[in-house]
C-alpha cells in the first residue's frame, strides 16, 4: 500500500478548505434568496434557466461548463433572479449572459465574496500586497475554486496558484466582454449590493 506523501496531505487539506468555503457560499446564497423573499417560482425559473445552460456543449460533445463552473453558475443565476425578480421573463437571457461572461462575473458576484476574502487574507499574510491592496484576490480565488477545471497539479502550492492567477489576468481571462449586455439586464448593479 502506497504511503501518502506530505504534498498529498497538504492538497487534501486545501481541498477540504475549498469544499468548506463552497458550502459557506451556497449557504449564504440560499439565505440571501430567502432574505429577498424570493418565491418558489423564482427558484424554479432559475433552475430551469440553469439546466438549459448546462445542456450546452462545445464541439457537440464536451460539456460547455465544468462541474466547478456549474456549481457557481447555478448560485449566481439564482442570486441574480432573486435580487431582480423583474428578470424572470428573461431568465434564459440572464443564464446565457452568465455562461458567456462567466470568468468576469465570477470575480464580480457577491456570491463568491467568501472565496475572495480568503484569497485576500492569503495575499496579505504572505506580504504580497502593496499598501494593503490585493488586486489579485479575485483571480487567486478563482484559481483555487476552479483547480480541476484549470488542471492545477498542486492546489496547496500558493506560488503555483498565484502564478496561474497572474497568467489568467495577463491573458485577459477576466475581461468583461459583454458590458452592454450586462447593463441591459441591469446586472451591473448586483456587485454593488
Amino acid at each position: 500500500m502506497a504511503q501518502t506523501t506530505r504534498v498529498e496531505i497538504r492538497n487534501q487539506r486545501t481541498e477540504q478548505v475549498i469544499a468548506r468555503i463552497n458550502g459557506e457560499i451556497e449557504h449564504w446564497t440560499l439565505d440571501q434568496v430567502k432574505e429577498f423573499s424570493a418565491t418558489h417560482r423564482t427558484r424554479q425559473v432559475a433552475e430551469k434557466a440553469f439546466k438549459k445552460i448546462i445542456l450546452g456543449r462545445k464541439y457537440l460533445v464536451v460539456p460547455k461548463h465544468s462541474e466547478e463552473e456549474r456549481f457557481f453558475l447555478r448560485l449566481m443565476i439564482m442570486y441574480a433572479l432573486a435580487r431582480r425578480p423583474n428578470l424572470h421573463a428573461r431568465a434564459n437571457d440572464v443564464a446565457d449572459y452568465f455562461s458567456t461572461n462567466y470568468a468576469f462575473e465570477w470575480t464580480q458576484s457577491p456570491v463568491n465574496r467568501p472565496a475572495m476574502l480568503r484569497a485576500r487574507d492569503m495575499i496579505l499574510s504572505s506580504a504580497e500586497s502593496e499598501f494593503g491592496e490585493t488586486p489579485m484576490a479575485a483571480p487567486l480565488a478563482y484559481v483555487y475554486h476552479h483547480g480541476n477545471t484549470l488542471h492545477i497539479q498542486n492546489i496547496a502550492n500558493y506560488g503555483e496558484c498565484y502564478a496561474r492567477g497572474a497568467a489568467l489576468v495577463s491573458h485577459r481571462h477576466f475581461l468583461n466582454t459583454e458590458q452592454a449586455w450586462r447593463e441591459r439586464l441591469g446586472l451591473h448593479t448586483l456587485a454593488n449590493k
